[in-house]
């Protein structure tokens, strides 16, 4: 008997970036926030989620840092994957980058896509929640007066004209994604232990790890002024039990 596909949550719309790298382990369900994404997966609504965690231009994905924190006893990191970013510049059919005077995306393709703006002074950049979500909105409101950065598969799934490509400020631009599960689960979507991942209080708790860490982000508690948590990626396999460990895992090709 043929399995089930997974069930795999991801942020935003179809066409979305996030769906590119959530097919890749099982079938796409979108979901409108991040944290709705988390409590999927907590409340096994869903195999597992992919959740973009840093960009190569823009940094790394605060919110999930943040949720990865929060949920730290809860959730668990069974892979990673890698997607390429590629953005265009899409608008309905009659519109044109000369007479239009937004650009909507989400921010990190805004902050990935700076030289745009910088070229065309008159276009002003518009944050919204999804670069999806963005294009779909477009289609349906018909504006000529506003573009929208988001895929190529979105320009096609939503009926959009790319009117430039590849705007990328970087070429070689690429978005890292976890495969996140719950702490129960006995999924297991990679055979390599290339890294791990872990989180600490303080950064004098963190600071053993420094010289083995591929990454170490700092996280805002939001509860006093300048008091971070932090989020360490250490090479190879860690056991060490006075820190909080997320996870062990391999790249999902």
């Amino acid at each position: 008997m043929q399995k089930k596909p997974l069930r795999v949550a991801f942020q935003g719309e179809f066409g979305a970036y996030s769906e590119i790298a959530a097919e890749k382990i099982g079938k796409p369900i979108p979901f409108p926030t991040f944290e709705r994404v988390f409590e999927a997966v907590l409340k096994k609504q869903v195999d597992c989620a992919a959740i973009p965690i840093a960009n190569a231009v823009a940094g790394v994905v605060k919110e999930n840092a943040e949720l990865l924190w929060r949920f730290q006893k809860r959730i668990k990191i069974l892979a990673e994957s890698t997607i390429p970013i590629l953005h265009g510049l899409l608008g309905v059919q009659g519109s044109s980058i000369k007479t239009a005077t937004e650009v909507h995306s989400h921010w990190q393709a805004l902050a990935q896509c700076q030289k745009l703006f910088r070229r065309h002074k008159h276009l002003k950049p518009v944050e919204t929640y999804d670069t999806a979500g963005s294009a779909k909105w477009l289609a349906e409101s018909g504006n000529k007066a506003q573009l929208v950065i988001a895929s190529e598969r979105a320009a096609e799934r939503y009926g959009l004209h790319v009117l430039k490509r590849a705007i990328n400020d970087i070429k070689e631009n690429k978005t890292q994604f976890y495969i996140i599960a719950s702490a129960t689960s006995r999924l297991n979507l990679s055979q390599e232990n290339e890294k791990s991942v872990i989180i600490s209080k303080t950064l004098q708790e963190a600071l053993p790890y420094i010289p083995h860490a591929l990454r170490c982000e700092a996280i805002p508690t939001r509860k006093k002024p300048f008091e971070m948590n932090y989020l360490l990626e250490i090479q190879g396999e860690i056991s060490d039990k006075r820190v909080a460990h997320l996870g062990t895992f391999g790249n999902v090709q």
